[in-house]
């Protein structure tokens, strides 16, 4: 089982709700009090990259995500598969939907990050 297989179970089991139908390469999910939607990175490898937040809500979010052991991102992570996220120029010509990369690289940092996000 893969990685994102295994944060999308993990997810159902705390009782996050998927926001849409998922692609092939992300699943978009919404924080269960708050409602603000993050991906999850079904192409991750090892866990880089594996969850992806609303540029927006770095803020928001960091506290959460530094008591469960890990880092956002300095860089941010752009992908045409986040609809749900705004979009700006990157490398190309056309704006693409762009948010701050979580990795997850440790099991145990990845359910203690959902005990905190199920908090938001």
């Amino acid at each position: 089982m893969s990685i994102s297989e295994t944060v999308e179970q993990l997810l159902m089991t705390h009782n996050f709700k998927p926001a849409r139908t998922a692609t092939k390469k992300k699943s978009s999910w919404l924080l269960p009090h708050s409602g603000k939607a993050f991906y999850v990175n079904r192409i991750s490898s090892g866990g880089v990259s594996l969850l992806i937040f609303h540029p927006e809500c770095r803020d928001y979010i960091s506290d959460a995500v530094h008591k469960s052991g890990l880092a956002i991102g300095e860089k941010y992570y752009h992908s045409s598969n986040m609809n749900l996220f705004p979009k700006r120029v990157h490398t190309g010509v056309t704006p693409i939907p762009y948010g701050y990369p979580v990795d997850a690289l440790s099991s145990s940092n990845l359910d203690a990050l959902l005990e905190e996000l199920k908090k938001l």
